[in-house]
């Protein structure tokens, strides 16, 4: 591994050292200059730091065991089942709460829908 990061290192920190040293390599070679350079590093580390702490969030706690709560009638939502099948289902009988897709263990609320340039895609 380079700039002496262990094998045992972090994945992080050896993302962080494989892009040093290609950033150095390309300041050593004249692609860009020294500002650019420290930029460029401090930059990307700090997007390397904000993609990690978002990747290290916490999402088992937004799915809620059906045994707790069910979603409204009618409503999509991505749901896993025993045999950690993922669907987008919704209830089809309010009164029994049975799912479009059975075996259903828990569920979560679809992400919102995307935008593009303030409109919905």
């Amino acid at each position: 591994m380079s700039c002496g990061i262990a094998d045992t290192a972090p994945e992080i920190e050896k993302i962080k050292a494989e892009s040093a040293d290609y950033l150095s390599g390309l300041n050593s070679c004249g692609v860009i200059d020294w500002d650019t350079y420290n930029y460029a590093f401090d930059f990307y580390m700090d997007l390397l730091n904000m993609a990690y702490e978002r990747g290290k969030k916490d999402t088992s706690s937004e799915w809620i065991p059906v045994s707790e709560e069910l979603p409204d009638y009618g409503i999509a939502v991505l749901t896993v089942n025993s045999d950690d099948d993922y669907e987008v289902n919704h209830i089809i009988d309010d009164e029994s709460g049975e799912w479009f897709y059975d075996g259903v263990i828990a569920w979560m609320p679809l992400p919102e829908e995307p935008y593009k340039g303030g409109e919905k895609l």
